[in-house]
């Protein structure tokens, strides 16, 4: 039975975000098997097509940029994998508010970390899928409260 690209996305998010907690890696099996799911799932919901492609794009060709440019000092593979196949389930939108809040959480615990531990932040190597795992929940208990409205005003 089909259900909702959003438990889609959570169950994908948090496999991630465990295995990259765990290990550092996040496999292709979670990432890339998420995606080819959710390109597929495009033959039995054709009217998401749009949305899921869009989505796609918006959260998967900055990190791939920044994946390339930096050689992947700045973002690891596995996390633009994981942020292409979450951008697929869930629409631009929804994708690119947890994107950004991941990424705040992720930018407020290296800045903690190195304070703490007093290392600049070049020096500090994050695992971000925990955080847009950690997101997910944040960004959904804003939505259903009408607190993304703003956020979706600027994109």
């Amino acid at each position: 039975m089909l259900t909702s690209p959003l438990l889609y996305a959570a169950i994908t998010a948090a496999f991630a975000g465990f295995w990259d907690f765990k290990t550092g890696r996040i496999p292709n099996l979670i990432s890339l098997g998420s995606l080819a799911l959710a390109l597929l799932s495009l033959v039995v919901f054709p009217q998401r097509a749009w949305s899921s492609l869009l989505g796609l794009f918006a959260l998967g060709l900055v990190p791939l940029l920044l994946f390339l440019q930096s050689r992947g000092g700045a973002i690891g593979g596995g996390d633009v994998k994981l942020l292409g196949a979450l951008g697929a389930w869930l629409g631009p939108d929804l994708g690119l508010a947890i994107a950004v809040t991941g990424l705040t959480l992720a930018a407020v615990a290296g800045c903690l970390q190195a304070l703490s531990k007093q290392k600049s932040l070049r020096a500090i190597r994050l695992r971000l899928a925990p955080f847009f795992a950690l997101a997910f929940p944040l960004v959904l208990a804003l939505s259903s409260l009408g607190q993304l409205d703003w956020f979706k005003s600027i994109f």
